[in-house]
């Protein structure tokens, strides 16, 4: 895998990689490729969770040390591949711990390709293991804890932009997971009183607001993405709650994010670093823009700031009439 000052500037590195779009096409073309040798074992009776992990893990192994393939998508469709069609081969007793076995997966791939989707993925299902055990509460919290944890952790400067990919997909991610698993029954007490969907409406607007305090104190992007996440999940929720139509509350959506967008032109204004709400111009590069400008405005042999003298173009022909030049 390339090392973090590699990762800073891939364009100079010897890695190679595919453009977003490129990168999913073949990553579904390779697992594609994956699930026919999964299938063409079980067709001829082999066992086809070991080789077809082998194969495919071995096959991306060799892409990543003899051709340098890092994001291509055929070296991750490989290694994820590998991994889960080893896991389906196992014995299955329908326990919810299945759940963990395949974030163990995703955690492997991520940690082995410095892929934050794979490392999202396992986060989210680690969240999603207590509401497979109908601990609703407890995914919720964890969901919420964790959105909140990461959107902190992007704060930090990481050495490795991956790093930085992963805690800021996990910031947006972990509250959406949370609202799925909220969204399930609620078999869970606060001592004698039921809790009410109020709780969670309540939960996912306190951490809109720490994400947004998060996003414009210490000026990082994805604190910010995930505060609208949280509102539109409390607004989701809060649906049965309102009683208006569809329309006031795109409405009134429209107003709040309008208002929201407002107050934090104000708290970046005056800003000349990080997030600013103008376009600053580099001290430096002004010099250098003007300096040019006095250089190409300065005539030859003479002083800076005069005009050349350049004569006029000829004008006409040279063989005489009403356009004669000064060659005739």
């Amino acid at each position: 895998m390339p090392t973090a000052a590699e990762e800073r500037d891939l364009a100079r590195s010897r890695w190679r990689r595919m453009p977003l779009a490129a990168e999913i096409v073949f990553f579904v073309l390779t697992a594609v490729a994956v699930v026919a040798l999964f299938a063409l074992c079980y067709l001829w009776r082999l066992p086809r969770g070991w080789i077809t992990a082998v194969v495919a893990i071995g096959a991306a192994e060799w892409l990543i040390h003899q051709y340098r393939f890092w994001r291509t998508g055929v070296e991750s469709a490989l290694w994820i591949g590998g991994l889960v069609a080893f896991i389906a081969a196992l014995p299955r007793s329908g326990a919810p711990e299945a759940v963990l076995v395949f974030a163990a997966a995703a955690a492997l791939a991520g940690w082995r390709l410095r892929n934050a989707v794979f490392g999202t993925a396992a986060v989210v299902l680690v969240i999603a293991y207590p509401a497979a055990r109908d601990w609703t509460p407890v995914a919720l919290l964890a969901g919420v804890a964790i959105g909140l944890a990461a959107a902190i952790a992007t704060t930090h400067v990481w050495p490795r932009p991956s790093t930085a990919w992963l805690f800021g997909a996990v910031a947006v991610a972990g509250p959406v997971a949370a609202f799925a698993a909220a969204r399930g029954p609620m078999p869970w007490r606060l001592g004698t009183l039921p809790v009410s969907d109020v709780a969670v409406i309540v939960l996912f607007l306190a951490l809109a607001a720490l994400d947004v305090a998060i996003g414009v104190r210490f000026r990082v992007r994805a604190p910010l993405i995930a505060a609208p996440v949280s509102i539109a999940l409390a607004i989701v929720e809060a649906h049965d709650f309102i009683a208006v139509s569809l329309e006031a509350e795109l409405i009134v959506l429209g107003l709040v994010t309008l208002a929201t967008a407002g107050m934090l032109m104000r708290a970046l204004r005056g800003r000349t670093s990080g997030i600013v709400s103008t376009k600053v111009e580099k001290p430096e590069l002004a010099d250098a823009v003007q300096t040019v400008s006095m250089l190409g405005m300065a005539a030859p042999g003479g002083r800076a700031g005069e005009p050349a003298n350049v004569s006029p173009p000829e004008r006409g022909g040279r063989f005489g009439g009403g356009g004669a030049g000064g060659r005739y």
